[in-house]
């Protein structure tokens, strides 16, 4: 039988640890802020890429203190706006934002503040923040916790 040793992590270094106080320096951005993310290119995958807007959908506390904060990405493009889980974002609905598209919220992910190359708008419709709210308790199923 041949014996393997495991080369454990030297935590000595916390080269980690100042990463991530790097990245929570940065701009911290609220919640409905509407920001431009690099989400990478990789064209063999089914999730968004590319630069494109965003919307913040973590809470604005929780924004302040973490390196990482959750989005649903934004298209231009107006398929499929009946599904349930797309919501139509109109730019009158927003502050500075200057091109209405659709929120994808079934792409709802988490990503590192390093991402984000600058806030270009704000939804500041009500109506709208409730779409969205909706959206997402429908597509992660928790319609039963919330009755």
């Amino acid at each position: 039988m041949i014996e393997r040793k495991i080369r454990r992590p030297d935590y000595s270094v916390r080269n980690d640890y100042i990463k991530t106080e790097d990245t929570i320096n940065r701009a911290s951005y609220e919640r409905m802020d509407i920001v431009l993310v690099d989400f990478g290119l990789d064209f063999e995958r089914s999730t968004i890429g590319d630069f494109r807007p965003a919307i913040v959908i973590s809470n604005t506390e929780y924004n302040r203190h973490s390196p990482v904060m959750q989005v649903l990405p934004l298209t231009k493009k107006l398929k499929y706006v009946d599904k349930p889980y797309h919501v139509f974002v109109d730019c009158l609905d927003c502050e500075d934002f200057t091109a209405s598209g659709v929120c994808l919220v079934e792409q709802l992910t988490t990503i590192d503040r390093k991402q984000v190359r600058r806030k270009i708008a704000r939804v500041t419709d009500k109506g709208l923040l409730v779409k969205i709210e909706r959206a997402i308790i429908r597509q992660l199923d928790l319609e039963a916790v919330v009755k």
